[in-house]
């Protein structure tokens, strides 16, 4: 709370208010954050017969971030489950759920592997389709994709090789089991050229 009381009063914002009270900008920055800013935190404490400020410089995570972190950090036991009730999956509006910084979606090059490949019972491209599609470029993009095309095509082999050419393109690391996983793992070991 300290943090965000800390935030609120560098970019003028009265924490002590009721939320309903608070505008869009104030209650974005109190639950997603300052981003990378760092603030001036002044935590006051007092134990037993010793009071004082500890000062420091911080980020304000937002309270979403704060969730996030907590969630991760008790996901491996029972205790994240109990923390699912505060969450929500929403899509991101600046990528709609693809799940890509705003620098990673702006480069087309890729654009050619989604659309022309036949979708999978899901909807998605699968990843056998998305190897023939590379077979059917058109010049100007084969020109282009050239210099990646051996190592994507192979990449897409060994997958296909352990038994995963089923997969989509916009399938979730969430969704995908264990023994999928173990898979990927050995498509990805297969793939490393490791000697000795």
């Amino acid at each position: 709370m300290t943090a965000l009381l800390a935030a609120g009063a560098a970019e003028g914002f009265d924490f002590s208010r009721p939320a309903g009270a608070l505008g869009e900008e104030a209650r974005r920055l109190a639950l997603h954050g300052g981003g990378e800013r760092t603030y001036e935190i002044v935590w006051s404490y007092k134990r037993g017969a010793r009071a004082g400020d500890f000062r420091f410089r911080g980020p304000w995570k937002g309270f979403c971030g704060l969730v996030e972190e907590e969630y991760t950090r008790k996901h491996a036991d029972h205790r994240g489950e109990s923390m699912r009730a505060l969450m929500a999956e929403k899509p991101c509006p600046v990528c709609r759920g693809g799940r890509l910084r705003p620098d990673s979606l702006a480069v087309e090059s890729w654009a050619w592997i989604s659309p022309p490949c036949p979708p999978s019972a899901s909807g998605g491209p699968r990843i056998f389709s998305a190897s023939e599609r590379f077979e059917s470029l058109a010049p100007r993009e084969r020109a282009a994709a050239e210099a990646l095309r051996p190592d994507i095509l192979r990449r897409l082999q060994l997958v296909g090789d352990v038994g995963l050419d089923y997969l989509t393109l916009d399938r979730r690391a969430a969704e995908i089991s264990g023994g999928e996983t173990q898979r990927l793992r050995l498509a990805a070991l297969l793939g490393s050229r490791l000697t000795g």
